[in-house]
């Protein structure tokens, strides 16, 4: 069994994971919810889970995007926390807390999405800011490619979740991953220099190319260190 390229991502993280389990059949996709029906068994009462829908990058594609910190300038560089390999991926849709209980009914209609897209290639090429370079706060990454196929994706996911009483986003949707964040200190001149440096910064034509070919549910901890992520459920795309 070869193993896919990319995932797309529903997210966790406080119950220890060993690793996700490929879905490569019918019988799989049951046992997978079965599983994640025993996780969430083992919740408090009460407790929520933080969870999100996020496309994953392959390995080498997230440590070519953390080199691209080296385009910006050093005399700039140390204003900016640079997000680790780890922390990249491409939020699809926030589910924000969630009762464990109604994890399971997430996922099946999250498979249920997946089901109704078909596999597609995408590839980085291109930076921004948020809010604009003039004034960054965050440093991005945005995708060329296949990205109307990303874009429906996104919007089953999105129009799915309703069902499970998740609110829609009021925001357009905007593909895209974040490399870093401005820290507090630089003057407006001076986080401009850095918006700026960051548009120019380069992007090779090789080694940033994604194949999607599948989305999972994933839980996000956040803590001294950061946010940690743990996959719960994976479901493939249509090939």
């Amino acid at each position: 069994m070869s193993l896919v390229s990319v995932d797309v991502i529903v997210g966790r993280s406080l119950i220890p994971f060993h690793g996700a389990v490929p879905i490569t059949s019918e019988q799989s996709d049951i046992q997978s919810v079965e599983n994640l029906s025993r996780l969430a068994e083992h919740a408090y009462e009460g407790e929520t889970w933080r969870t999100f829908v996020a496309m994953e990058l392959p390995y080498r594609v997230r440590r070519n995007l953390v080199s691209l910190s080296d385009e910006v300038s050093s005399r700039w560089r140390r204003h900016v926390r640079w997000v680790g390999t780890s922390e990249i991926h491409l939020t699809l849709k926030f589910l924000g807390e969630v009762d464990p209980s109604h994890l399971v009914e997430v996922a099946l209609l999250m498979r249920d999405a997946a089901k109704e897209s078909s596999q597609f290639d995408l590839n980085l090429d291109k930076t921004g800011a948020f809010p604009s370079p003039r004034r960054p706060n965050t440093l991005w990454v945005g995708f060329g490619g296949e990205v109307q196929r990303l874009m429906r994706l996104q919007a089953r996911i999105e129009g799915s979740m309703i069902y499970a009483g998740v609110d829609v986003d009021p925001w357009r949707f905007h593909p895209h991953v974040t490399i870093g964040r401005l820290r507090r200190g630089p003057s407006a001149y001076m986080a401009g220099q850095i918006g700026y440096s960051w548009l120019d910064a380069w992007i090779p034509e090789r080694g940033f190319d994604v194949h999607v070919t599948r989305i999972t549910l994933f839980r996000s901890q956040l803590g001294p260190g950061g946010a940690r992520y743990e996959p719960l459920f994976t479901a493939p795309m249509a090939s």
